[in-house]
């Protein structure tokens, strides 16, 4: 295939099957979607072809002699873990299914696969690879934190501290457009020197042990101030992946259950859904008491396509690195610009963090991204800053 820029060459899709009637049929419905279609009755030789081109779709039957479809699923996961994997059988069975979404497949289609279906499948499919491709380029302009350069004992004493002077600050999402609040980012903060930043912080508790500890006492403190806030606003609230094990955070009763339907639980990037068991799930119970979902720090790192996907989040926000400076990198420009049309096509709005000049805001509006978050509106504050326009 030649070797043309993503957003010059038409989308890839690569057909796994072992039956040429199959292949030829689906062939013949993807190709009049405007997309490049490469069939392949060999699963041994699709996989030599995976690694080495840029394929942005896999469609594999899960019955072939040579290799079964969950096998080689498994090895295009390994080699390429951002590209969609669609699997298809004329025999569908419990088993196969759950099996195909512990890989982390797009979809599972059984045959006959309706024509539409099958299309509508394929184009979100290469939505997600181009969100992908992007993020991937987005991780390359952000720096990663480091975590505390202390002894177990120092960092023991100094966590302490920070957990008895710890307190909440509010930063306004703001819509820019409508010149409105939308809702306040609860951010912690402390008075301990010694871990100076909220990254910092995190990173001591995850450290010693402590990190329940620390998002309790976070979500404690942030739904006692929702209280008083203006009660059209949503509050936005950091979670970890491994606070989706913590038994609290599905109690029904708890303070913070009492106002679900306020509270959009954001999910850093910088961390692996995959730390915790039965991860998807337990945010589909989270979603049923009444709280909505965000993917943080967009661009910061990369949690699988996949698992990105499945969570359809209600909101995405874009790292803060991605958006100083926007306004003089045109690089940074594209990436937003793409990031920002990609989102919307899946269904999700988007929050710019860390808009800090009149010059940015601008870039911003002109790139459709409504909602703004930044020094340029407020500081953190204590409940509730006032927003400046």
């Amino acid at each position: 295939m030649p070797a043309l820029e993503a957003n010059q060459r038409l989308p890839y899709v690569l057909l796994v099957d072992d039956d040429p009637l199959v292949l030829r049929s689906l062939a013949r419905t993807l190709q009049s979607t405007g997309v490049h279609v490469v069939t392949v009755n060999d699963p041994e030789k699709a996989l030599k072809m995976i690694a080495t081109e840029d394929v942005d779709c896999v469609l594999c039957d899960i019955r072939m002699p040579k290799m079964s479809g969950l096998t080689f699923a498994k090895h295009t996961r390994a080699q390429k873990p951002d590209v969609p994997i669609v699997l298809m059988t004329g025999d569908p069975g419990l088993d196969s299914a759950l099996a195909a979404i512990e890989l982390g497949i797009l979809e599972y289609l059984p045959k006959p696969i309706d024509p539409p279906k099958l299309r509508e499948t394929v184009q979100h499919a290469i939505t997600l690879r181009k969100f992908a491709r992007v993020r991937e380029e987005a991780a390359n302009v952000i720096r990663s934190d480091f975590p505390p350069n202390s002894t177990d004992d120092e960092l023991r004493l100094a966590f302490d501290r920070a957990m008895a002077t710890m307190f909440v600050a509010f930063q306004p999402i703001v819509d820019a457009q409508h010149k409105t609040t939308f809702g306040f980012e609860a951010l912690l903060r402390t008075r301990e020197p010694a871990l100076p930043t909220p990254p910092a912080v995190v990173d001591a508790a995850i450290r010693l042990g402590r990190a329940q500890d620390l998002a309790r006492r976070v979500r404690t403190k942030a739904v006692e101030d929702l209280r008083s806030a203006p009660a059209d606003v949503l509050l936005f609230l950091n979670v970890l992946p491994r606070d989706l094990d913590d038994p609290l955070l599905y109690d029904p009763h708890s303070p913070l259950a009492d106002m679900a339907p306020r509270i959009v639980l954001e999910l850093t990037e910088r961390s692996d859904l995959a730390e915790v068991k039965d991860s998807l799930g337990r945010v589909g119970r989270l979603r049923q008491m009444g709280y909505r979902i965000a993917v943080d720090d967009l661009g910061a790192g990369y949690a699988g396509l996949s698992s990105f996907a499945a969570l359809e989040p209600e909101f995405t926000k874009f790292d803060m690195s991605l958006i100083r400076g926007i306004d003089t990198s045109p690089v940074k420009r594209r990436i937003v610009g793409s990031m920002v049309t990609l989102c919307r096509d899946l269904g999700c709005r988007v929050v710019a963090e860390g808009v800090e000049t009149a010059a940015e805001r601008a870039v911003l509006d002109e790139l459709g991204c409504d909602l703004m978050q930044g020094y340029l509106f407020a500081k953190p504050a204590s409940p509730f800053p006032d927003v400046r326009w």
